[in-house]
């Protein structure tokens, strides 16, 4: 299941139904001409689903790749610049960054 990520603390959101503890159903309607309606039903046949649950699973998937390459064009922009940033400025290591190098070099060698 898709899940929609807090930007503030990076933790998954809760649905309305997990905040309420009641699921909610509502109706979806649309107009379609008879060739493409064919052809959803004769894909809906082969694949063993009804018209219905073929539709709301495929459009789900549309969906949820939509968001995410959304997602993923917002993100790879942010942590480009970031990068940038970082290789053009880098910040000076902080104690806790040298002593962690140290550890680990101590460790590995």
């Amino acid at each position: 299941m898709f899940r929609f990520m807090s930007e503030k603390t990076g933790e998954a959101m809760k649905t309305l139904s997990e905040v309420t503890g009641r699921r909610s159903l509502s109706r979806l309607q649309i107009r379609v001409a008879s060739d493409r309606r064919n052809l959803l039903e004769r894909a809906a046949m082969l694949t063993g689903r009804s018209l219905t649950q073929f539709v709301l699973d495929s459009a789900e998937q549309a969906a949820v790749r939509a968001i995410e390459a959304q997602h993923i064009l917002r993100l790879t922009q942010r942590d480009s610049d970031f990068l940038v940033t970082a290789l053009l400025d880098p910040s000076v290591p902080g104690e806790r960054l040298r002593a962690a190098a140290t550890r680990y070099q101590d460790t590995m060698g």
